[in-house]
């Protein structure tokens, strides 16, 4: 091979940064600075807390055990207790009777939401996993550099609408103060360095915080659930008066039987901690996408995206991203499943409470779903420009017209490879979009179609 076509394979293939180009210092964000418990474990595998679920599992049937509210096989009544929820939710003739006993097996809700309590303490140990190393890992695949020059040091005379955007975005994000004197280079990191700091000063607070609106939620859910436990079980022919018990005699009567009401203690205080943790584990994954939102914002203006060209990874270097979108994503379908039981539990119409719980989801959800997709819309674009602008570099027209030059068709070569690259940092599969997506979307729909009919009803 001559010196020529050796030039031109490093240039076009080899590189996995233009060379105009310069890498940013690698720091990451600690992801469990709000979480001290899990922080012990951060560089476990998640599954090494799978035994937390096993005990809260155990606890759980123990506690049934102990107070004579486990139940046997003939309470398992998933499919009769489904088909009524369904006919209240749709405004059909419920069936005649449905006993107002609801001991542990029975109560498919509470399974299903001690489900979600596991799965979300694993799943945001697995973020907090791909948050804490994400930054790192983009730097060191190039798949953010340097800018040539900060937003707020380019000269006010040469500046384009992008970068008085980024300027506005700098001064809103308090940037330039946190920053300082940084390089280029230094400058990303260094806000990295100056968000641990902060973060580190005020988790103590972050964390009382955490647990006390924990608790007010708990307190939340248990002022409904002790009242519409199960309302939505309530037979045609208790609510229309047709039995000697009254609907909301009904009620009572289901809530009180309930193993986790006041009437039974034991199984009353352990609801109430695993609420409190769940609601927790909601918080922290919250004041972390707060963060993670924070820094994307500040990513988009101190760095610039490219890509791993060689693409190693698959992902033309944005893996991690993918990665811990995955898991935002997840989280936000373990909340909107969570809601979609409340409901299915209590009504919306039976529940004001839950109407504060989906306002709140109606703002985080975009936010956390559509924001970073927004954000990184033009990603590829801003990439593939940069890459071809730096093969294209010292070709001329006649160059290029010259199809016979092995260099100039190599060059070209790439550039085809280049604009056809499907860089996309926060891919997912077409099913689990779909069926994530739908999964958010459903608690939403149900909330309305239970308010509907019940407006129709009346």
């Amino acid at each position: 091979m001559d010196d020529d076509s050796k030039l031109v394979t490093n240039e076009t293939l080899g590189e996995n940064l233009d060379t105009t180009s310069i890498k940013i210092a690698a720091k990451d964000w600690d992801a469990f600075v709000f979480n001290p418990i899990m922080r012990q474990f951060r560089h476990h595998r998640s599954w090494a807390l799978l035994p937390v679920g096993v005990l809260m599992v155990a606890a759980t049937i123990g506690v049934n055990c102990a107070q004579g509210t486990l139940g046997g096989l003939a309470d398992l009544q998933v499919a009769s207790d489904a088909h009524i929820i369904f006919n209240n939710i749709f405004g059909l003739d419920r069936v005649e009777s449905s006993r107002p006993d609801f001991p542990f097996m029975r109560d498919f809700v509470s399974w299903l939401l001690l489900l979600i309590i596991i799965v979300a303490i694993l799943t945001l140990h697995t973020q907090g996993r791909a948050m804490s190393r994400c930054l790192s890992r983009l730097a060191d695949n190039g798949a953010i550099v340097a800018l040539d020059a900060l937003p707020w040091e380019s000269p006010i005379s040469s500046a384009g609408l992008g970068v008085l955007r980024s300027r506005s975005v700098s001064k809103f994000l308090r940037l330039e103060r946190l920053v300082g004197q940084s390089s280029p280079q230094d400058a990303f990191g260094n806000l990295v360095d100056s968000i641990n700091i902060s973060c580190k000063r005020y988790r103590a607070l972050v964390g009382a915080g955490s647990v006390l609106i924990a608790i007010v939620m708990t307190g939340g859910l248990l002022a409904g659930a002790t009242t519409n436990a199960f309302s939505t079980l309530a037979p045609s022919a208790t609510a229309s008066g047709d039995s000697s018990m009254t609907y909301e005699g009904w009620v009572i009567a289901a809530s009180s039987s309930w193993w986790a009401s006041s009437q039974h203690f034991i199984g009353y205080t352990l609801y109430i901690v695993l609420a409190v943790v769940a609601f927790y584990i909601i918080v922290i994954f919250h004041v972390n996408g707060i963060c993670v939102i924070y820094l994307i914002l500040a990513m988009g203006n101190l760095t610039r995206p490219s890509a791993d060209w060689a693409n190693r990874d698959g992902y033309y270097g944005w893996k991690p991203v993918a990665d811990v979108y995955r898991t935002v994503v997840f989280a936000t379908f373990l909340f909107s499943s969570a809601i979609t039981l409340m409901l299915v539990m209590i009504g919306l119409q039976n529940f004001l409470f839950l109407f504060v719980i989906l306002g709140f989801y109606l703002v985080i959800a975009p936010a956390f779903i559509f924001a970073p997709r927004r954000v990184w819309a033009k990603v590829a674009e801003t990439a593939k420009q940069a890459r071809i602008s730096h093969l294209l570099q010292g070709v001329s027209d006649d160059d290029l017209q010259n199809s016979k030059d092995v260099r100039v068709l190599r060059i070209l070569a790439e550039v085809d490879r280049c604009r056809t690259a499907q860089i996309k940092p926060l891919r997912l599969t077409k099913f689990w979009t779909s069926a994530s997506f739908t999964a958010i979307l459903f608690p939403l729909g149900l909330a309305g179609v239970q308010t509907l009919f019940s407006v129709l009803i009346q």
